[in-house]
């Protein structure tokens, strides 16, 4: 049987907090924030972070065990650490995309606003420009005034003056 100190007890004690994180990890990686902001993705892989240190706190045991000829701790700590940032990678990846998006959103709803805004006062001065037409319709008859250059031309109900009518080729 090893002693508690013995490479093997160290390999052994080692892998099995190694694994230990690993599961941790993993429990993590499933709550994942898949659909929420960015925000709360940028919050979560930072946590990623944490992991990792904490794996890297095995390094020294690892390393000497495996220089005592027992390498399995070193091998899966390796390959702990290279997945776990193989997964942050790609949640980095996935938060990024999710920026983007929230972005291209962000600017549609930016481009819907300018353009109902625009609209609306294309709309507005639309009516406004009816409204002065109408007026300056309703004065010229009220007024007897030129229906085109709006001068008095003392006929009642209105009508155009003289050079106007000969413009328009009425006389």
């Amino acid at each position: 049987m090893p002693s508690a100190l013995s490479p093997q007890a160290i390999q052994q004690a080692t892998l099995a907090s190694i694994e230990a994180e690993v599961a941790r990890i993993v429990a993590y990686l499933n709550t994942f924030p898949l659909g929420a902001t960015a925000e709360a993705m940028g919050r979560w892989i930072a946590t990623l972070d944490d992991f990792s240190w904490r794996l890297h706190q095995f390094t020294p045991a690892a390393a000497w065990a495996a220089q005592q000829g027992f390498p399995v701790a070193a091998q899966r700590l390796e390959a702990a650490t290279r997945d776990l940032a193989g997964a942050r990678q790609t949640y980095l990846e996935t938060y990024q995309n999710t920026l983007a998006t929230q972005a291209n959103i962000a600017a549609i709803w930016n481009d819907a606003a300018t353009f109902t805004t625009a609209t609306i006062h294309q709309a507005t001065q639309y009516r406004q420009a009816v409204f002065n037409r109408w007026m300056e319709g309703y004065f010229d008859v009220t007024e007897e005034r030129c229906f085109d250059c709006h001068l008095p031309i003392g006929i009642p109900g209105g009508g155009y003056c003289l050079n106007c009518a000969r413009r328009r080729r009425l006389i």
